[in-house]
């Protein structure tokens, strides 16, 4: 999987994979997903081989890791969660696009018609989990505080429902990606997010397909208990997932899973600490090219022990310190700092072809 919110990185790799495969690769393993292309679709509820909690914890993780790329004053909480499950539940079981999650959260004759109806489709299924998931949202909706644990729900779904190319993606029923499909076969799927700086109300999508690759991932290890080797490449990953989902991505629990993840992203400084953390703990191997300041000092004191940059004598820690962030800074053409997560760092010069 890659995602580029940009196009540039889509063009270069279609253009090599074209030379490489020839001009029928994306009738082969490549899949593109682009909104100048308008051949494909990507909408969680028509991913098959996916039950209906499956989707409902996609709309979930996508949502909630979308928030959190987010500056926002309204907290996400585990019951804003069950809120966000409970209603893409509803969804999925009375064939509703999920373009009709504000409508019924926001309508509470509305919300409580199609609950019930949901429930009766629960007892037909005899699924607990499912009636249990849909009668917690009873619960909720019937708190004072329903509004405002709804807040960061309408947030994220506000600017992307009103985004056309999202709402063409997820009303779609005809030429729908098959993400389990193509994690079995082991295809490509190339995903150009429309770049709309201002708002980046269409990158919900990237959001949802993450999680809906997790997702996938793990409901073909628990069919097959075993999956082949994945890599999620996303350009620009501070707008598509935070802490939350890149900690399941790269959790020890996951590992049966083999998803490599690789991303860029502009600043360190600019990242929620968490995420920030996250990234510089979990991920292997990191490349920098031309640091700012702030951004050097963040990773020269993670090139140095913690011993060394805090020891009694501090004089020489400060300057090794000082000469690193230096060295991360440097702005000289093709010059490229990389290194491996406790390992010893190394300055390298990039040969050009």
């Amino acid at each position: 999987l890659l995602i580029d919110p940009f196009g540039h990185l889509i063009d270069a790799a279609i253009w090599r994979i074209e030379e490489d495969e020839g001009s029928n690769s994306e009738e082969g393993r490549t899949i593109i997903l682009d909104p100048r292309r308008r051949n494909n679709y990507f909408n969680p509820h028509e991913i098959k081989g996916l039950s209906p909690l499956d989707v409902a914890d996609i709309v979930v993780n996508g949502f909630r890791s979308r928030h959190g790329t987010v500056d926002s004053g309204d907290k996400w909480s585990e019951q804003t969660s069950q809120i966000a499950r409970g209603a893409a539940l509803t969804l999925k079981l009375l064939g509703e696009s999920l373009t009709e999650l504000l409508p019924l959260l926001a309508d509470g004759s509305v919300r409580d018609s199609q609950i019930q109806k949901a429930l009766e489709q629960a007892e037909a299924l005899s699924n607990t989990e499912i009636r249990q998931t849909l009668e917690n949202l009873q619960r909720l909706a019937s708190m004072e505080k329903f509004d405002k644990l709804c807040a960061p729900i309408f947030e994220i779904g506000l600017p992307a429902f009103g985004h056309h190319w999202v709402v063409e993606n997820l009303k779609a029923k005809d030429n729908c990606i098959d993400l389990l499909g193509v994690l079995k076969s082991r295809k490509r799927l190339l995903v150009k997010i429309p770049d709309e700086m201002s708002e980046r109300s269409a990158d919900l999508i990237g959001s949802l397909l993450v999680a809906a690759m997790l997702k996938c991932s793990l409901v073909a290890y628990s069919s097959q208990n075993q999956v082949h080797k994945q890599f999620i490449y996303i350009h620009h990953m501070q707008r598509f997932i935070d802490a939350h989902l890149l900690g399941q991505l790269t959790s020890k629990d996951n590992r049966h899973l083999h998803i490599g993840v690789l991303s860029t992203c502009p600043r360190l400084s600019r990242l929620t600490v968490n995420l920030r953390d996250l990234i510089l703990t979990r991920i292997g191997l990191i490349g920098a090219v031309r640091l700012e300041r702030q951004d050097a000092v963040i990773l020269a004191r993670h090139m140095i022990p913690a011993e060394s940059i805090y020891s009694s004598s501090g004089q020489d820690t400060l300057i090794n310190l000082d000469a690193i962030t230096r060295a991360l800074m440097n702005q000289r053409d093709l010059r490229y700092v990389a290194w491996l997560r406790e390992a010893t760092a190394g300055i390298f010069e990039l040969q050009i072809p």
